[in-house]
Protein backbone atom coordinates (compact mmCIF):
# COMPACT_ATOMS: atom_id res chain seq x y z
CA UNK A 1 0.00 0.00 0.00
CA UNK A 2 1.38 3.48 -0.70
CA UNK A 3 0.36 6.60 1.12
CA UNK A 4 1.07 10.55 0.22
CA UNK A 5 2.47 11.97 3.68
CA UNK A 6 2.58 15.07 2.19
CA UNK A 7 3.91 17.25 -0.73
CA UNK A 8 6.00 14.86 -2.32
CA UNK A 9 6.48 12.43 0.22
CA UNK A 10 4.86 9.04 0.25
CA UNK A 11 5.23 6.38 2.43
CA UNK A 12 4.92 2.10 1.30
CA UNK A 13 4.14 -0.62 3.02
CA UNK A 14 5.17 -4.10 2.48
CA UNK A 15 4.11 -6.43 4.78
CA UNK A 16 5.71 -9.50 3.32
CA UNK A 17 8.72 -7.58 4.29
CA UNK A 18 9.67 -7.90 0.44
CA UNK A 19 11.57 -4.23 0.16
CA UNK A 20 13.87 -5.59 -3.17
CA UNK A 21 10.18 -5.80 -4.75
CA UNK A 22 9.31 -2.20 -3.64
CA UNK A 23 12.80 -0.78 -4.75
CA UNK A 24 11.93 -2.15 -8.21
CA UNK A 25 8.78 -0.72 -8.60
CA UNK A 26 10.42 2.97 -7.53
CA UNK A 27 12.78 2.13 -10.21
CA UNK A 28 10.20 1.21 -12.72
CA UNK A 29 8.48 4.75 -12.16
CA UNK A 30 11.73 6.56 -12.31
CA UNK A 31 12.21 5.09 -15.77
CA UNK A 32 8.53 5.43 -17.38
CA UNK A 33 8.70 9.34 -16.22
CA UNK A 34 12.29 9.64 -18.03
CA UNK A 35 10.60 7.96 -20.91
CA UNK A 36 7.80 10.23 -20.76
CA UNK A 37 10.46 13.49 -21.37
CA UNK A 38 10.62 13.96 -17.53
CA UNK A 39 14.71 13.94 -17.79
CA UNK A 40 15.45 15.72 -14.95
CA UNK A 41 13.05 13.75 -12.30
CA UNK A 42 14.39 11.69 -9.96
CA UNK A 43 13.41 9.64 -6.45
CA UNK A 44 15.19 9.17 -3.22
CA UNK A 45 13.97 6.27 -0.94
CA UNK A 46 14.67 4.58 2.44
CA UNK A 47 13.46 1.64 3.70
CA UNK A 48 13.50 -0.16 6.88
CA UNK A 49 12.34 -3.73 7.82
CA UNK A 50 10.03 -3.89 11.35
CA UNK A 51 12.15 -5.85 12.96
CA UNK A 52 14.78 -2.86 13.27
CA UNK A 53 13.30 -0.90 15.28
CA UNK A 54 11.60 -0.62 18.56
CA UNK A 55 8.51 1.68 17.81
CA UNK A 56 6.44 2.35 14.51
CA UNK A 57 7.63 6.33 15.25
CA UNK A 58 11.23 4.86 15.11
CA UNK A 59 10.31 2.92 11.96
CA UNK A 60 9.39 6.40 10.44
CA UNK A 61 12.72 8.14 11.43
CA UNK A 62 14.89 5.77 10.21
CA UNK A 63 13.41 5.51 6.89
CA UNK A 64 13.24 8.93 6.60
CA UNK A 65 17.17 9.42 7.74
CA UNK A 66 18.18 6.46 5.01
CA UNK A 67 16.04 8.34 2.59
CA UNK A 68 18.13 11.64 3.41
CA UNK A 69 21.21 10.65 3.02
CA UNK A 70 20.24 9.30 -0.34
CA UNK A 71 19.06 12.34 -1.47
CA UNK A 72 22.53 14.22 -0.20
CA UNK A 73 24.56 11.47 -2.19
CA UNK A 74 22.57 11.32 -5.19
CA UNK A 75 22.86 15.10 -5.39
CA UNK A 76 26.54 15.10 -4.52
CA UNK A 77 27.87 13.04 -7.18
CA UNK A 78 24.68 14.84 -9.64
CA UNK A 79 22.94 11.61 -10.33
CA UNK A 80 19.22 12.41 -11.28
CA UNK A 81 18.02 9.34 -9.45
CA UNK A 82 18.68 6.50 -7.26
CA UNK A 83 17.42 3.12 -5.70
CA UNK A 84 18.50 0.61 -4.02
Amino acid sequence: MAYRLAGDEFAVTCPSGDTPFVSEAIAQAIRALTMQGFTFGGASHGSVQRNETESLERLKQVADQRMYEQKTTRKSIGVRSSVG
